[in-house]
């Protein structure tokens, strides 16, 4: 059968139980909520052990025993393997579980071509069910780009788009390809046949239900509802945000020729900006053109032919994969940003800093910074500046003089960026909180280069 003869009354919303004995091995694929299921599967490891379930390990995830599974590197960026260790005391854990159940989860599974597979199917010798979650593809192929876009990666959406669709009817997910086919197989298929299509079940996600894979999975396990807790992880930036970010990450690639640092850039400004911003009304979410529906819709039934051939389990819909979303052309970047993007990412790179330092938590007062006036700065300039300042400062995770190191290292970027004077004061300024979009990203660009040097 394949997803064109789907009928609503052949799609199955809920799922049994597994037998008892069996290890769930969740491969993911990325950016269908599995951030959220692994912290809150590590939250709840009381809760799943009480329920019969062992997740091991002592980390939120399994991302690092699947690295070393595969025979990747240990990060990415890094040349040196990911080691033994990382899978031993892992595997050890689950041969030895006397529980009903085992649960595993990394989303890094997902990426591994046929031969790769292998190691993994020889690795788990026990009772093993692989699950797969997928969603509609416009709204994965967003969260894709937008992910790359955190980590510091630069390019353009529509070009990013035109690369995932060069191939039609494949898709391709550039920098973590899970839909590849170079190697003759499909995602679906060759973890179907290294484990069985019996032991082997595919979640299409149901996109107005936010739930719906915490339900699953605690079906899957034998356990009561709401074991799991219910986590809302690896939360979205508006359009506005990630385009801030996307252009401040190509800056720093045409003035140094490296790409920024992911551990500053991600770790302190993007998710300061994520947890500690609230989400203005105005700000709109991100969206794909239209034309990206009808290329996913094609890719969508490749995929769900390639499901159904592997006869594997299905839960859900397999038409929701061509689910379009938000669509609608891309909002240009806008003149004016509110100041608290600068003011809160260029905080988050101060305290990220103060981690990477292992810096005592010292608490010094808005005057630790140095005040903006008597530069000849335009009065939107010192304002933001003096502003940067007391954010700096108020953090309370580093001493005085990095502070002033920071904040110093914004001022001269300002005044370095400048080619036409001081930047006007807005049109609309007395009592708006918008800045020019250039002033805000020199500001952060500026803290973020004192941070480099700091740590």
């Amino acid at each position: 059968m394949t997803a064109e003869d789907r009928t609503p009354d052949a799609t199955v919303t809920e799922v049994g139980a597994l037998p008892r004995g069996t290890t769930v091995l969740h491969i993911g694929a990325p950016k269908t909520g599995t951030t959220s299921l692994q912290q809150s599967a590590a939250v709840s490891r009381g809760r799943l052990r009480e329920g019969g379930v062992t997740y091991p390990g002592r980390y939120e995830n399994h991302r690092r025993f699947a690295r070393a599974l595969l025979g990747y590197r240990k990060e990415p960026w890094l040349a040196e393997p990911a080691p033994a260790h990382w899978a031993t005391g892992i595997l050890k854990q689950l041969v030895n579980n006397e529980r009903d159940y085992a649960l595993v989860s990394s989303e890094a599974f997902s990426t591994a071509g046929a031969r790769d597979v292998v190691p993994v199917r020889e690795a788990f010798s026990m009772p093993t069910h692989v699950v797969l979650t997928l969603r509609p593809l416009p709204g994965m192929l967003l969260s894709m780009w937008q992910q790359r876009v955190k980590n510091g990666e630069f390019e353009p959406l529509e070009a990013w788009l035109e690369k995932a669709f060069r191939d039609l009817p494949r898709l391709h997910m550039p920098g973590g390809d899970v839909f590849d086919e170079s190697d003759g197989t499909n995602l679906v298929g060759r973890w179907a046949d290294a484990f069985g299509p019996e032991n082997m079940t595919v979640v299409v996600l149901d996109p107005t239900d936010r739930d719906h894979i915490f339900r699953v999975f605690e079906d899957l396990l034998a356990l009561r509802r709401g074991t799991l807790e219910r986590v809302s992880a690896n939360s979205s930036m508006s359009a506005v945000e990630t385009e801030f970010f996307r252009q401040a990450a190509e800056r720093i690639f045409q003035e140094t020729g490296a790409r920024a640092r992911r551990g500053l850039f991600h770790g302190g400004a993007v998710n300061a900006v994520i947890a500690q911003r609230p989400r203005r009304a105005d700000e709109p979410s991100l969206r794909v053109p239209e034309w990206v529906t009808r290329g996913a819709a094609t890719a969508a039934m490749r995929i769900a032919e390639q499901i159904e051939s592997a006869g594997v389990r299905v839960v859900g819909d397999l038409s929701d994969l061509a689910a379009a979303g938000p669509v609608g052309d891309p909002a240009p970047f806008p003149e004016e940003v509110p100041s608290d993007l600068a003011l809160v990412a260029a905080r988050g790179l101060a305290r990220r800093v103060a981690r990477l330092r292992g810096a005592g938590a010292v608490t010094p007062t808005p005057h630790d910074a140095e005040r903006a006036g008597d530069r000849g700065l335009s009065a939107v300039e010192a304002e933001l500046l003096d502003a940067l300042g007391e954010y700096l400062a108020g953090a309370g995770d580093l001493d005085a003089a990095a502070v002033r190191q920071l904040h110093s290292s914004a001022v001269r970027r300002i005044l370095g960026a400048r080619t036409a004077g001081p930047v006007p004061v807005p049109a609309q300024a007395g009592g708006s909180d918008r800045i020019p979009s250039d002033l805000a990203l020199q500001a952060v660009i500026g803290v973020y280069e004192g941070a480099q040097r700091l740590s």
